[in-house]
């Protein structure tokens, strides 16, 4: 070997690079290993060791006694009144109720899934007790009609006229027993003819017709009822005996004036 290295080393690199890349290439990425670590990992298994200390102490000592006073809405504006709700349609719900039972009631009017029926009556057949179902009229100012134009569903309808007592009524004609409910409602549609500052009440009875008590009054004229609508009426309340009947009697100034009741649902919860 050469005892000493070159006396002279190139005085400048080449003036050219390589036109050509060379044909080996590594198998492998060059490695890279970072120099910098954690100082220490995460152990997502470390949990706590005692539970929160201001967790409550005990639950509430008194549960409610009785049920949430119920609030009747205006079902166009929303508005909270004690009174009615009247929609743009015609249906309307009042609640009455007695001041020994709880205040609110909760029913579904479409489904009846809160309410066992009591009676029923639609008015469509004729031949059935003249057309009165299970009701029976109280004198010439009462009338089976049949019609589409006065009747909500089907052809027939119960007419009420005139200002004559138990001459303008229609009754049950057999007491219904209510004995397994506490509340009642009655469910039904009316339709006017001349009853403006006139009405119809609806009563009640719990002595088999001999005594009869308003349950709720209507008038025509105000902004609930006019003349030639059909109007859906849900009337709640307490029965007031083990046994009951309702009657619907017209209280108009003429005998012009005239109400054709359809659709009667009395039942109970």
């Amino acid at each position: 070997r050469p005892s000493q290295p070159p006396s002279k080393v190139p005085s400048d690199v080449p003036s050219k690079a390589p036109s050509s890349i060379p044909s080996v290439v590594p198998s492998f990425p060059p490695i890279v290993l970072s120099t910098v670590y954690p100082s220490s990992t995460p152990n997502a298994s470390v949990r706590p060791s005692q539970p929160p200390s201001n967790l409550p102490s005990d639950v509430p000592s008194k549960v409610p006694s009785g049920i949430p006073t119920a609030a009747v809405f205006d079902s166009v504006s929303n508005d909270e009144s004690p009174f009615d709700s009247v929609s743009n349609d015609g249906s309307r719900t009042s609640s009455i109720i007695a001041d020994d039972i709880p205040s609110a009631v909760i029913f579904d009017s479409v489904s009846n899934d809160e309410w066992s029926v009591i009676t029923y009556d639609n008015f469509d057949d004729g031949d059935y007790n003249g057309g009165f179902g299970n009701y029976v009229k109280g004198g010439n100012r009462v009338k089976h009609c049949e019609g589409d134009a006065t009747a909500h569903s089907g052809n027939g309808s119960i007419r009420i006229r005139d200002e004559r007592g138990e001459n303008s009524s229609f009754w049950h004609a057999n007491d219904r027993n209510v004995e397994d409910f506490s509340l009642l409602h009655v469910k039904f549609w009316f339709y006017g003819e001349n009853m403006n500052g006139a009405g119809f009440f609806l009563e009640y009875s719990s002595d088999s017709g001999s005594s009869w008590e308003v349950e709720q009054t209507y008038f025509f004229g105000s902004q609930e009822f006019n003349d030639n609508i059909f109007y859906e009426e849900v009337l709640t309340f307490a029965k007031k005996s083990d046994s009951a009947r309702i009657r619907f009697r017209c209280n108009a100034d003429t005998q012009q004036g005239r109400v054709y009741i359809d659709d009667v649902e009395f039942a109970g919860s």
